[in-house]
């Protein structure tokens, strides 16, 4: 599989898009012909497919939001967690893909997820060059606080998923729509390999991992390929895109541009013996009568794409798309499987047309529910502010005195800090919030790089200072008491003296 890279990112890091050839884009005219006769099953299709796309989480993450728990790209290296509302946005996104493509739902596991995010992390780390493949990251250098086991797991994962790099903010709809256009291959070609795998018909499961690297690149990885699904029975024989029936037309032209249209695609399940050369398209508009055809038309099977023995990509030229209007595609030149070759017809509509579908903000919510008490710890006889929301574009709703308890129902990250929700509904940064205090006799060791030491500091709690003390990586310290503030764990050394837990072991 090839590695995927959007748009904006190409104008980012100045590279040439291609000179666009006229004749082999199609437009697109969104708005309803009225020759068009839906029939009622076709309009039952309509409805459940709009009533999908309106459910949809539309949710844009800015800076850090997309994390539950951010990684850490430093010793000892942590690869963080997604927040579940994306993985969930993600996951609806990838079966509203299926749906209109006549598939079944996949979901996504927490193993897959977990080796997702462990690869994305370990992108983010090493900030890899979004202009080279780096499927098993063969054009990656570890960073020195990755472990190597660590690597070669990533190494692994990527050479068997679809990879996705971005710069600025995004959101799951961004990553799942920019993998099915597949119109923006780092390579220029059309062979819609990440479509292939995304709507295959074995495929029994999918993870999702996504990580930021101080570059401000967006590292995306979709674990994609089991090899158990091999074996599998497919579930349909061949999947067009656009699909047959009824089709959105937004998702034929959303993502195109004037020197990247989006790619059509026909894969066939059951077609070892489909050429690779020969294959020729027509596309005809039945509602006008216009006949266009399919241009760079290739057999793209040396891939597998998919589990696909045929991975049919072409792009459509000469052909106005209008909402409305029913198109008949035909591919000749199939061989002896198919030796009057395949015809398939499909009719667009507007699947936003009356959608009141607005922006969501599942960022805003909570990510991990937790329940408990804590401590506000703050100036004595001060007060910090309880929120309307969590994170940036807040809004002050009231205040809470130092030393006072408050109850907790949930927890969200954003903005480079944790936040937690109370049992009234508002929220409260959690750096100024003490939840567990405990005693800890025993001993840690300190855990960091080889040669190098970590800060005591004289308190655990928001105004914290270094005390120009460092421990060594490798000594051994008694421990008296922990205090977790922010979600994070201090252990106390005696006195005045804490230490970091994420740095002991």
């Amino acid at each position: 599989m090839k590695k995927f890279i959007t748009a904006s990112a190409l104008v980012l890091m100045s590279l040439s898009a291609g000179i666009a050839v006229v004749n082999n884009t199609s437009t697109a005219t969104p708005v309803y012909a009225a020759t068009t006769v839906f029939s009622q099953k076709d309009l039952a299709q309509i409805a459940a497919i709009k009533k999908t796309y309106s459910q949809l989480d539309q949710t844009v993450y800015p800076y850090d939001d997309l994390y539950a728990e951010p990684p850490r790209f430093d010793y000892p290296f942590s690869a963080g967690k997604i927040k579940p509302q994306y993985v969930d946005a993600s996951v609806d996104w990838m079966n509203y893909f299926r749906e209109i493509a006549g598939l079944t739902a996949v979901p996504a596991t927490d193993y897959l997820n977990k080796k997702s995010q462990i690869a994305a992390a370990s992108m983010a780390a090493a900030q890899v060059n979004p202009n080279l493949d780096q499927h098993g990251l063969n054009n990656a250098s570890k960073p020195y606080y990755v472990p190597a086991s660590t690597w070669s797991a990533a190494k692994d994962t990527t050479s068997s998923s679809n990879l996705y790099f971005h710069y600025g903010q995004d959101s799951p709809s961004d990553t799942i729509s920019a993998l099915i256009a597949d119109n923006f291959n780092l390579n220029g070609s059309n062979d819609t390999g990440h479509r292939a795998w995304m709507l295959s018909s074995r495929l029994s499961a999918f993870g999702i991992g996504v990580a930021i690297g101080s570059n401000g690149w967006r590292f995306a990885n979709q674990s994609i390929i089991n090899p158990s699904d091999y074996t599998r029975t497919p579930t349909k024989n061949i999947v067009t895109y656009p699909g047959n029936g009824v089709f959105p037309i937004e998702e034929l032209t959303q993502r195109a541009t004037y020197n990247n249209p989006i790619p059509w695609s026909a894969y066939f399940a059951s077609g070892e013996s489909i050429p690779t050369t020969g294959l020729s398209v027509t596309i005809k508009n039945d509602t006008t009568g216009k006949v266009g055809s399919g241009a760079q038309v290739g057999n793209y099977n040396q891939g597998f794409f998919g589990g696909y023995d045929a991975v049919i990509t072409f792009i459509p030229k000469n052909v106005t798309l209008t909402a409305g209007n029913q198109y008949t595609v035909t591919i000749k030149g199939l061989g002896s499987q198919y030796p009057n070759g395949y015809t398939y017809s499909f009719k667009l509509f507007n699947v936003t047309q009356g959608n009141t579908t607005g922006t969501t903000t599942s960022n805003k919510q909570v990510d991990t529910w937790t329940s408990g008490s804590g401590t506000i710890k703050y100036v004595s006889n001060y007060s910090i502010a309880t929120w309307n929301q969590p994170g940036n574009g807040r809004k002050m709703v009231s205040k809470l005195k130092s030393g006072s308890t408050v109850k907790y129902v949930g927890r969200n990250y954003s903005a480079g800090t944790y936040w937690y929700k109370l049992s009234d509904g508002t929220w409260i940064d959690g750096t100024y919030l003490q939840t567990g205090s405990a005693a800890a006799a025993g001993a840690k060791t300190v855990n960091y790089a080889p040669g190098y030491g970590i800060a005591v500091w004289n308190s655990p709690y928001f105004n914290k200072r270094a005390t120009g003390k460092t421990l060594k990586t490798g000594t051994r310290w008694k421990t008296f008491k922990t205090v977790t503030v922010n979600n994070h764990t201090w252990y106390n050394l005696g006195g005045n003296q804490w230490m970091d837990g994420s740095y002991l072991k």
